[in-house]
This record gives structure tokens, C-alpha cells and sequence, in this order.
């Protein structure tokens, strides 16, 4: 985004600002923009919530995705500067896959803008507004992307209580409008003449043949980084690959800081899915958080380029050139993961992990008035007191194991009299499963009920979760009704149910509910005589993020003889205000490193090869994700902790590699440039705005 003032006059003084074509560019970045950014802050946990993914395919696919938006722009660039011309890539992929429209908008659009100015006139005057303008949209459709989009699958449809059809029918529509705004400008856009030579392609074949001569002569010294041979390019073609060769060179710590960077939105949002995700009183979905990152980013930049790289670099000379700015960055965004590791193990404290390999759970809960003991197959006696519960949490399984239990009460137990105060209890428990069994009296007899599978597992969108058990005498026969009702909105949940005498207990599915306080009121109707619905127990209850929870009721033919809220996992503890200082630090290394690294390329990069130095940038964001994919893939790490220290160790030894490599090679001096146009280089999704736009061209 570098202009560069020509001398020459122009020929034609052409004042008229191309206001409609820019338009429609810039509406169709827009539309580009909101859709890749939805789809992809809300990819992960649709993953991982709808289509029940594990957190390690999710990951997987996610970063796939973005891997291959991000090849795709390579190829795009090759065939519109060679073949097709910008205009007809930039319409053809637009109904296409997000993924791979994106790679025929990304290369293209921003320098399309640019064709339109026909005249060196149009660009002086024009331009720099364009630009500005263009960099705000940009963004603008990115933010409304990652913020709006997210909310609209809280929108019930289907009986659902979220949502994802309207999450992806925005983008989808705004994408289809754009293009079709976009197709109907066709007759006024400037088209420039295409260029046959693919100059990626002859770059790569110069690169290898400078690699094998590197190898046949290891110990030919030479100034540049590779010695390209000078008997098949020009002395202009080898300048300028050598110039391109020189900010490759810039390029090594880039992959490992795109491997950090793109985990906000899979392992990061992961973690955020166990923390208390209330921020300042509001709460935000665990991919909401994302949006901290841009923000931050377009908040650093301009205090960077205003204060801290003229008072640092200028007076201290410690971040006075690309490099070092780059290398700070890097160490900056390698501290980010290492607290993303430090809050991995406060999260691990504070959430329980359910039945592993060969061990299962048993929940007894005690519904008498007087205490009862346990006495387990180890022979050991557990004293349950009246109305608590116990977990049994080390049972050990082969797959299905039948173990048989001894409940003992006494004779007088509160106002019942038992006529056996004993009941044998055969149980069947299961690999990796957690049960529940409640312990009640009916006709004078000590009786259990059992849950088949409890899941302890916690809300994957962040809230709680709670089930509603109902449990009852042989003699209650008819239909029954819960009404659960927010305090707030006062907004009404039912659950319906008709007395089964033979199992003695009716279970729901369990429902996410946000947190606050609610009211619940159960109803019954007897089927011998048919009377309408009579109110037999109001009372209230509050839930908290990440708790998972049981609603029991015991009820007999008259009355409700026990109703309480038992937690069945404790809620999230640690609040997500512990991730905004490793947001911080990676956004603070973001606008450091990736922001030094695309200036150094438009100030170093040669007009012939701007093409090559886009399609190594995208690349780079690419090969970050395959990292991602090849680590989580191989799952060489027990724990998400360990992990998290792992890529703080790689980003570490990547910038101390980086280090050495930039003090052994001289590269070419910084250029002078010009003041920016925009606040930034890039885009928040990392695509470079403008790639070596000149005045001159």
C-alpha cells in the first residue's frame, strides 16, 4: 500500500473518479469477506456441537478448510494474471464453495480496484481515499461476520434450540447478492490485458535450479542467500529473484505464527467452552471471543506505527527495522500459548474428568428420612444420611460388569415402619459410563430406581444443562406436567409425561439453559376420573455456566414427598477473563510481526514479482494450518496442556532461528516509503489489502 509519486505527466487528465465500478468492488469484498469469516468463526464448534465431532476431528477439518482457502489463492492469482483476467475469476468462484471463491477474491480484488484508475491522474487524487475506504469495509465485513452471524443460530427453528441454518444462509446471501451486483457492473469495468507468462511458475523452476547448484557447491561462497545461475536468466530476472529470494528469507517464522494465530478459532474456542463465559455481565458464546482478536489488532496498529516504533526505534533504535519488529513479534505471540498452557491446568482443576478405560460411575442418592449404609461388593460400608447422595468413582469395568449391593436401613425409619429393612441390589455398570440409582420407600418396602447412562459431560455452547427425574409409587397412575419458567422473561419449558408403574422413574433428555434463576411447577391429572390439572409442587432453582444437573421429584398418589436440584458436575469456576492477556499478547505479536513482515514485502518486492511474493504470503497462512492438521493428526501429546507448551517451544526455536539467519544474510536495505494510506497492511483475517499498488503502474 506503498504509493510511490510518478514525475511523468499524464497524458490524459481524465478527473472522473470511477465511483460506481469501485463500489461494486468494494460490495463484493464485503459479501467475501462476512461470508469466509462466518463460516469460519463458527466452523469449529458446529463441528464439534451439531455434527458431534470429537475436539481433535474438529480441529482437523477446521484447519483443513482454512488451508485450502488459503492454497487456493495461488492458483487464483496464476489463472487471472495469465488466463482467465480478474474479472471473470472474481464473478465464476463467487457461487462456488466459500473455500474456493475465496481463492479467486483474495489475490484479485483489492488489485482490480486499482485497474479501474485508468490514469496516473485518477490515482493522485483518487486513490489513497479509495484505499482507506476500501480498508474499512474490509474489516467492517469481517467484524459483522464474526459477531452478528454467530448470534443468529440462537434463533429457534425446527424444534431446535439452536440453530445453524440461518448462521450459514446470511453468508450464503450475501455472497449470491454480491456477485449478481458485481456481474451487472461488467460493461464499466476496466479489463486489463492479460499477461501469458506465469511468472510463479518460472520463479520455482529458477528457485531449485539455484537449490541444486547450492547443492553441488556447498562451499561456493556467495552474498546472496542462493546463487541463481546466470547463464539462463537475464541480469534483471536475477535481481529481481534475488530480491524476492531475500524476503523468502523473511518469510521462515511466518508458518509457525500462522499455526498460533489460526487456533483461535478451534483450540482457543474449545477452551473458552469451559470457562464462565460472562464478560462485564454479558455473555458471549465460546466462538464470540474471536472477536477480541481483530479489535485489538486495528487498536495496536496505529499505536505501534504513532508511539512505540518512533520513541523505540527512533531514540532507543530497538525496533528500528522490520526485523526486529518481526522477531519481537514472534517471542511476543510464543507467550500467548504459554498461557493458554497455564490456564489448561486451571481449567483441569476445576472440571472433573468422567469414567476413562476400564472404570465406571455410581451415583447413589438417598431418598429416605433416616440414614442408610452401602455395603459394596470390596466389602466396604458406606453411611449415606437421609436425602444426600455419594458417587462411587473408581468401580472398575471389563466392558459389562454385574456387581450385586446391600442397602441396609433401619426397622423405623422417620415416620415409615419397614416391614424388611434390607434390599438386595443386582446393578449392571458399564465401560466409561456413569449411572444414577435412587434409594425411596414405597408400601413399606425400601425400592430403587436406576439411570441407565448419565451424562456428566458439560455444555459444549457454554451453559448448563439440567434433566428433570421423576420418581414415583406403584399407585400413582395418570399424567403429569412440569412448567419451567425463567424468572426474566418468564418464558416457559414443559415437560409431559405419563406415570409408568412398572419402572417407577421417568427421565428427560437434559435441556441448556442459560444462567439465572427459574421457577418450576408440577401438575398432575388422574386417569380414573379425568380432573383437569391440579398444582402440586412450586418451588425455585438457579443454574450456572457449565454446571450439569438433576431435577428429582418423588411423588406418591397425593403428594410431593421430595424436590430439590442435585448437581450432578460442578460449573465452570474459572472466568474468561483469563484468556484476554493471551489474546492480548497474540494480537500484540500479530500487529508486530505479520504487519512488519507484508511492509518489508511491498517496500522489498520487485514489480515482476509481486505475483510470487502474494502466492509465498498465502502460502505461509497455509502451511500454518498444516502444521495444526499434522500435530493434532499424530496426537503426540497426552493433554491439551502439553500441547499448548509445545507450540510455545516451536514458535521459541523458530525465532531463534530466525534470529541467526537474519544476523548471517545480508538482505537489501529498507526502501523509503511514503506515509500509509490505511490504519493497516492487512486485513484482520490476515489478506493484504493492496500488493505493491504504485503510481507508476
Amino acid at each position: 500500500m506503498e504509493i510511490e509519486i510518478s514525475e511523468e505527466d499524464d497524458v490524459q487528465e481524465d478527473e472522473d473518479y470511477p465511483k460506481l465500478q469501485l463500489k461494486l468492488i468494494m460490495l463484493m469484498e464485503f459479501g467475501e469477506k462476512l461470508s469466509f469469516c462466518a463460516i469460519r468463526s463458527i466452523l469449529a464448534i458446529y463441528l464439534r456441537n451439531y455434527l458431534r465431532l470429537g475436539e481433535r476431528q474438529a480441529t482437523i477439518f477446521y484447519h483443513f478448510f482454512i488451508m485450502f482457502s488459503y492454497i487456493t489463492p495461488i492458483f487464483g492469482a496464476i489463472i487471472a494474471d495469465s488466463y482467465w483476467g480478474r474479472f471473470k475469476l472474481l464473478l465464476i468462484p463467487g457461487l462456488l464453495m466459500v473455500a474456493i471463491g475465496t481463492g479467486g477474491l483474495k489475490p484479485c480484488i483489492a488489485i482490480f480496484g486499482g485497474d479501474q484508475f485508468s490514469t496516473i491522474s485518477q490515482k493522485r487524487k483518487f486513490y489513497n481515499h479509495y484505499i482507506s475506504l476500501y480498508f474499512w469495509l474490509v474489516n467492517l465485513g469481517t467484524l459483522f461476520g464474526m459477531l452478528v452471524v454467530p448470534l443468529l443460530r440462537n434463533l429457534r427453528a425446527f424444534n431446535e434450540d439452536l440453530c445453524y441454518m440461518y448462521s450459514f444462509a446470511l453468508p450464503s446471501l450475501v455472497i449470491t447478492l454480491s456477485v449478481i451486483l458485481f456481474k451487472t457492473g461488467e460493461p464499466l469495468f476496466v479489463k486489463p490485458e492479460l499477461d501469458r507468462e506465469v511468472v510463479v511458475f518460472g520463479f520455482f523452476t529458477c528457485f531449485f535450479q539455484a537449490i541444486g547448484e547450492k547443492i553441488r557447491n556447498p562451499l561456493e561462497k556467495s552474498s546472496k542467500f542462493l546463487k541463481i545461475p546466470p547463464h539462463r536468466y537475464t541480469s534483471k530476472q536475477i535481481k529481481d529473484m534475488n530480491a524476492v529470494l531475500g524476503i523468502l528469507v523473511i518469510y521462515i517464522p511466518l508458518p509457525v505464527f500462522w499455526c498460533l494465530n489460526v487456533q483461535q478459532a478451534s483450540t482457543w474456542t474449545f477452551q473458552a467452552s469451559r470457562t464462565d463465559n460472562h464478560l462485564l455481565g454479558y455473555y458471549l458464546a465460546p466462538d464470540e471471543i474471536q472477536i477480541l482478536n481483530p479489535i485489538l489488532v486495528l487498536l495496536c496498529v496505529p499505536i505501534l506505527d504513532s508511539i512505540v516504533y518512533p520513541v523505540f526505534g527512533n531514540k532507543l533504535e530497538l525496533l528500528a527495522s522490520p526485523l526486529h519488529r518481526m522477531t519481537a513479534g514472534g517471542f511476543t505471540s510464543s507467550k500467548s500459548f504459554f498461557l493458554a498452557s497455564l490456564l489448561e491446568t486451571k481449567l483441569r482443576r476445576s472440571n472433573p474428568s468422567p469414567p476413562k478405560h476400564n472404570i465406571s460411575f455410581v451415583n447413589f442418592m438417598n431418598l429416605l428420612p433416616c440414614a442408610i449404609q452401602i455395603l459394596n461388593p470390596s466389602n466396604s460400608v458406606q453411611v449415606l444420611p437421609p436425602y444426600t447422595n455419594f458417587l462411587f468413582n473408581k468401580i472398575p469395568v471389563n466392558n459389562v460388569t454385574n456387581y450385586t449391593v446391600d442397602i441396609l436401613s433401619p426397622y423405623q425409619c422417620g415416620d415409615i415402619s419397614f416391614q424388611n429393612p434390607h434390599l438386595r441390589l443386582p446393578i449392571e455398570v458399564h465401560e466409561r459410563n456413569a449411572s444414577s440409582v435412587f434409594i425411596f420407600e414405597d408400601e413399606q418396602l425400601i425400592v430403587s430406581a436406576k439411570t441407565v447412562f448419565d451424562d456428566l459431560e458439560k455444555s459444549l455452547y457454554g451453559r448448563s444443562r439440567v434433566r428433570f427425574i421423576i420418581l414415583e409409587t406403584k399407585d400413582v397412575l395418570g399424567k403429569t406436567e412440569l412448567n419451567v419458567t425463567t424468572k426474566e422473561t418468564k418464558s416457559v419449558l414443559i415437560y409431559n409425561y405419563t406415570s409408568n408403574p412398572q419402572t417407577r422413574i421417568s427421565v428427560s433428555n437434559f435441556k441448556e439453559l442459560t444462567r439465572g434463576n427459574y421457577s418450576y411447577t408440577l401438575r398432575k391429572t388422574n386417569l380414573d376420573n379425568n380432573q383437569s390439572l391440579s398444582e402440586l409442587v412450586t418451588d425455585d432453582f438457579s443454574v450456572e455456566v457449565g454446571g450439569v444437573y438433576s431435577l428429582v421429584i418423588q411423588r406418591n398418589k397425593t403428594d410431593i414427598t421430595y424436590h430439590k436440584l442435585t448437581l450432578m458436575t460442578p460449573p465452570n469456576k474459572v472466568s474468561l477473563i483469563w484468556m484476554l492477556p493471551q489474546y492480548g499478547f497474540l494480537s500484540v505479536g500479530e500487529a508486530l510481526l505479520a504487519e512488519s513482515a507484508i511492509s518489508f514485502s511491498i517496500a522489498q518486492a520487485p514489480k515482476s514479482m509481486k505475483s510470487v511474493t502474494l502466492a509465498m504470503w498465502y502460502l505461509s497462512i497455509a502451511l500454518g494450518n498444516l502444521i495444526v492438521i499434522i500435530i493434532t493428526e499424530v496426537k503426540p501429546f497426552r493433554s491439551q496442556k502439553a500441547e499448548f507448551l509445545f507450540y510455545t517451544i516451536l514458535a521459541v526455536c523458530t525465532m531463534t532461528l530466525f534470529m541467526a539467519i537474519i544476523a548471517r544474510y545480508d538482505l537489501e536495505p529498507e526502501k523509503p516509503t511514503a506515509p500509509k494510506i490505511a490504519t493497516s497492511y492487512l486485513a484482520v483475517d490476515g489478506t493484504p489489502l493492496v500488493f505493491g499498488e504504485s503510481l507508476n503502474e
